[in-house]
């Protein structure tokens, strides 16, 4: 039998609760109308990867000669993304057409960084605009969030319970 600890199951619940936010507040993008092209010159990249003991989280950020905001390659379509590919055949200086977001493109001025859909040279693609789409929009993040709420509030439940039956006894 575990130890009695709210603090874990509220802790629980708000990370099923963060995910389920993020799922329903994240930017709309259901199809490619959805994006806009934008193309640039690669001033540089940086694809880092951080395997700690409990997260995995990928950092991997491009950044154009022509805009202030990073373009980010988030981990719901990391997997998608050729990195090798792009780290062979991209130099400082190439040209780029990445595909963002109608929402991110009419705030292409700030600094705020933008997630790529998409993203081709005039040789080759480097990540699927219609692949990291459905990634994109994976019920995966939901259906964990829900999975976290409800786990959580069984053992807040089974916590509370269990703290009745010692006040009792």
């Amino acid at each position: 039998m575990r130890n009695s600890n709210p603090f874990i199951d509220i802790t629980i619940i708000l990370a099923g609760l963060f995910f389920i936010g993020h799922y329903f507040y994240k930017d709309k993008v259901n199809s490619i109308s959805d994006l806009k092209e934008i193309k640039g010159t690669v001033q540089y990249y940086s694809f880092i990867e951080d395997k700690g003991g409990r997260s995995h989280t990928y950092n991997y950020y491009i950044y154009l000669n022509e805009y202030l905001k990073p373009f980010q390659i988030t981990a719901d379509i990391v997997d998608w993304f050729n990195k090798e590919k792009f780290e062979h055949s991209v130099k400082q200086g190439d040209s780029l057409k990445m595909l963002i977001s109608k929402y991110e493109y009419n705030k292409i001025g700030s600094r705020e960084k933008a997630i790529v859909f998409g993203i081709e040279n005039d040789k080759k693609e480097f990540l699927n605009a219609e692949i990291a789409i459905r990634e994109y929009n994976s019920n995966v993040t939901v259906f964990f969030g829900f999975a976290f709420v409800t786990v959580g509030l069984i053992l807040l439940y089974k916590d509370i319970k269990r703290r009745k039956k010692k006040k009792i006894e």
